[in-house]
């Protein structure tokens, strides 16, 4: 956990765009341009040297006889809306989701308390163990909808799965919810550079992906740290890549 002062650079924003004031889909990001930028100054106090205990993985079930309303809840539109009852119904089957509705999962997400760390610590131990989906399934749990990081690495150990061919019909996409990352160092940058430096025609489109947004200021620091580390890691394309520049 970060402990001590902690400076955050802010976005500005103007008055004929007050609806991107709450942004779901904005940058995580501080500002990288701090003259001008008004910052807030946090200190968090430092941690009290005690051991952390997590809650023991709950197995219980929710019986039989709910398992065809939780089907008809999972079958319905992605787009439909949970009640309050619908997704208590889920969380509190989420072994049967596992081990009977694998592709629920997006679902359970949408469940979850996520200001309850009891529940959040159940859902986390409950991602190591949950089957992989397909590719294109894990796709869903990279918008920012989901932005924990321990969902985001298991839909990216989803995506393992995919070979390069697959993967190049997807790379931009999976370089646009780059957006959604919290952090620089995360699965999926790691994911898209690996297979970038293991195959050239995958590193030739995800370095121009990259290149085409890196003067946006909102992703300019994390795509900037990607494209360096693709250089670096691929001198020989360099020559190739420089000339197109």
């Amino acid at each position: 956990l970060r402990t001590g002062d902690i400076i955050l650079h802010s976005w500005s924003s103007f008055p004929d765009e007050l609806e991107e004031m709450l942004n779901p889909m904005g940058t995580v990001q501080t500002n990288p341009y701090t003259e001008n930028a008004t910052a807030l100054h946090v200190k968090f106090p430092e941690n009290k040297k005690q051991p952390y205990y997590y809650p023991p993985f709950d197995k219980s079930r929710g019986g039989k006889k709910f398992l065809p309303v939780l089907k008809e809840i999972l079958d319905r539109d992605p787009l439909s809306q949970l009640c309050e009852n619908e997704m208590d119904l889920i969380w509190t089957l989420r072994q049967d989701c596992r081990e009977i509705f694998p592709q629920s999962l997006p679902k359970l997400l949408l469940s979850i308390k996520w200001n309850k760390l009891e529940d959040v610590a159940q859902l986390q131990a409950l991602l190591q163990i949950w089957p992989k989906l397909p590719p294109r399934e894990a796709l869903e749990l990279l918008d920012f909808n989901y932005p924990d990081q321990y969902v985001r690495e298991y839909a990216v150990g989803c995506l393992q799965q995919m070979s390069d061919e697959e993967l190049s019909q997807y790379l931009l996409q999976l370089v646009q919810v780059l957006k959604y990352e919290p952090f620089l160092d995360c699965a999926l940058s790691r994911f898209l550079l690996e297979r970038a430096l293991g195959n050239r025609r995958i590193g030739q489109f995800l370095f121009w992906h990259l290149r085409s947004e890196v003067h946006i200021p909102a992703v300019s620091v994390q795509f900037g740290v990607i494209l360096e580390a693709y250089c670096r890691g691929s001198v020989g394309h360099m020559k190739v890549l420089s000339k197109q520049c």
